[in-house]
Parts: C-alpha cells; structure tokens; sequence
C-alpha cells in the first residue's frame, strides 16, 4: 500500500487534500529537541522555525485544495470541460520533494545546496514508495529518464507552488546537471529545521505519520532510537481508552520480550489504516478517519502437528474463555477441506476451534480481552 493518497476521482482528491491537513499534529510553543538535530539553533530557535514550516505546508495544501491544478493534480478535459484527475500526480508530490532536498542537500550558510542529478535519482525513487525510509537504496536514471519524469510529474509546477510560497531556487532553470541553491529569506531557519527533519533515520514509523505529519516528538529521541509507544503519532491519534488498552497491552507483550515493530501505514481513499505489529503474529488494527475502534488480529502460522501437540492447551484455552470470546476463535466453516478444527467438548455440546494455518483471531480493543489476546500469542507463536 503507497503512503500517499490514492484517490480516483475528483470528489476523492479534494477529500484527500483536506484529509492530509486535518491530521497534523497540534506543535507545542517548546518542545524536547536533543543537541544533535538543532544545526546551531536554540531549542526555541527551532521550535519556532519547525512551527513556521508546518504552517507553510498548511498554507500549501489548503492553496491546493482550491488549486489542485497549480500542481497537476487535475486537468481541465478537452472535450467537457469538467476537471479531470491526474493519476501520475501525488498529492504527497510537494512533502517529498521538501524531504529529497532535506535529505540530500547540504548546508551552506542561510542556504540548502543540492545537484538536480541527485535531487532527480533521489524524488524518482521516492515518489511511489512507501516503506518506513520512503527507499533505502537510490535508484540511478540518465539524463532522458530525469527529463521525462521531470516534465511528466509537473515538477516546474511543483517548484513553482514552492516560490509562491517563499522558497527560492538559483540555478533550477539552467539544466539537470547543474546544482540549485534553495533558500527561505523569511525564515532561513526553517531549512535547518527542515534538514533536521528529513535526515537519515527520522521517519521512526512511517513517511506518512512522521515526516508528513509533523511528529515534533521523533526530536527527543537519538537518530537511531526506537520511539517509545507513546511518542508514535499514530499511537496519538487513539482516544485515551484506546490508548490505555495499547499501554496494558504493550506492557503485558514487553513481558513476554515482544516489543512492537514497525507500523505499517497508508493513505487510501482518503483513510487512515495503521497496524502494530508484534513478531508477525499480533496486529493491532484501526481505521482512524472513519472512526472504527482498533481490533487485536492474532494470526496462526503454525503447521498442523505442531497445533497437534499443543492440542490440551488449545482446549484448555477454549474452556477458559467467556462465551463472547469462544464466538471469536470457533470454526466459520470457511473451508470444506480444512484439517485445522480442534473439537471441544463442553456442556454436553461439541465445539469447533478454528486452528488452521492462516487462521484469524479478531479480539475487541478493551482491557478484559488482554488476558486472552496475550495467551492466544503464546499459543500462535
């Protein structure tokens, strides 16, 4: 899944546009920042010019949400005259070309100096990724590849939405090969922030929930830290008594030495999915924009005579689950030929376990559930 958002009609573009700006994160006046992302400033210094970059880039989208086609986000149809989608367009097109520049530029003085070979290797392979570093390797493309791409992704337009807003950039129109300077004469600062902001490591969760979102919180943490559950801004995005389910939930999994990895995020018809998971075997799951509340997702990958041997423990599992819960891991009859249904006896009647392999266990987010998600892991794992 892209983390950008994709969208296939107009209706669903500028429900996007005004999507990708409702769910910024809400900075504080100071905020923890470690010495190591400053680049020279005072933590105030800093704070306030990254409160001025994300009010540029709201100030962005919410021109584009009236403008979708300053960018090429949409065309007006030859024939009807109705505007019409352009699908080789991202509306993620002018966050990344903001992050390729912090990341692969270098500091000069009050200004950000970058080759366009290298900004064009470099916005070419990121602009369909959607891993957790947008690509850990640099694609190279000749010089007629930059071009297409260049002229075929709106880029004039998208350097040109930049300078309305006051970004500046000496030497863009001299060719692919020379280098460009960029600089913000209304803030210089905001480029040291923004070069802070797109280096290596940064992106803790996803392009999508930090970099495009604004997590201030991924400043107080080392480059190459793991941000404490609290810190993730999807985790923020939880109403509090989802929130404390995640913390009990976590806690209890940090016991069994299974800490969270990666979150794995999208944009996709303007909602918001997010999945924690922990060792491939348990997701928590949520589709934020459209308000349904998380589910737990534990998943089988054992092969059946290892199920087998753990026959008792599955059918003492079973026994000790309220009736609610039973409802969740019996057999749905999904396959005629599955070999994966434990029988339970109890209450005088016959029950059937869901045990196969790619089985789905789907739990409820609440704290009483705990106890069992977490013995259902043991039993999966």
């Amino acid at each position: 899944m892209s983390n950008t958002l994709e969208v296939k009609t107009v209706k669903q573009l500028y429900m996007a546009l005004k999507s990708y700006n409702n769910y910024m994160c809400e900075i504080p006046e100071i905020f923890p920042v470690l010495d190591e992302h400053l680049n020279g400033l005072s933590q105030a210094e800093f704070c306030w010019a990254f409160k001025s970059l994300q009010g540029k880039v709201l100030e962005i989208y919410d021109y584009l949400l009236d403008n979708p086609q300053a960018v090429g986000l949409i065309k007006e149809d030859k024939k009807t005259g109705e505007p019409r989608l352009q699908t080789s367009q991202h509306i993620s097109c002018v966050k990344k070309l903001l992050y390729t520049i912090g990341r692969f530029s270098e500091t000069n003085s009050d200004a950000l100096a970058i080759s366009m070979d290298t900004l064009m290797n470099a916005y070419m392979t990121y602009y369909s990724n959607c891993s957790v570093e947008l690509a850990e390797t640099i694609n190279k493309y000749d010089n007629a590849k930059q071009d297409k791409f260049f002229e075929a992704k709106y880029l004039p337009l998208v350097f040109a939405c930049l300078e309305r807003f006051g970004f500046c950039f000496d030497g863009l129109e001299k060719g692919p090969k020379i280098n460009i300077t960029v600089t913000y004469p209304e803030n210089p600062s905001v480029l040291k922030v923004l070069k802070a902001f797109a280096a290596l490591g940064i992106c803790r969760v996803s392009f999508g929930f930090d970099f495009t979102k604004f997590n201030y919180r991924v400043f107080a943490h080392k480059s190459d830290a793991v941000l404490p559950l609290e810190d993730l801004y999807s985790f923020c995005l939880l109403s509090e008594t989802h929130q404390q389910f995640f913390i009990e939930l976590n806690r209890e999994m940090n016991r069994l030495g299974a800490d969270y990895g990666e979150c794995e995020s999208g944009w996709y018809n303007g909602t918001l999915p997010c999945q924690y998971i922990y060792k491939n075997r348990l997701r928590v799951l949520q589709n934020i924009e459209s308000g349904s509340i998380p589910t737990v997702v534990i998943t089988s990958g054992k092969k059946q005579e290892l199920i087998d041997k753990k026959k008792q423990r599955y059918i003492e599992y079973f026994k000790s689950m309220p009736e609610e819960y039973r409802r969740i891991i019996s057999c749905r009859a999904c396959r005629k030929d599955c070999s994966g249904v434990i029988v339970v006896r109890m209450d005088d009647k016959n029950y059937g376990m869901c045990t196969g392999k790619g089985a789905w266990w789907v739990f409820p987010a609440e704290l009483k559930a705990i106890p069992y998600i977490v013995e259902a892991y043991k039993l999966a794992r």
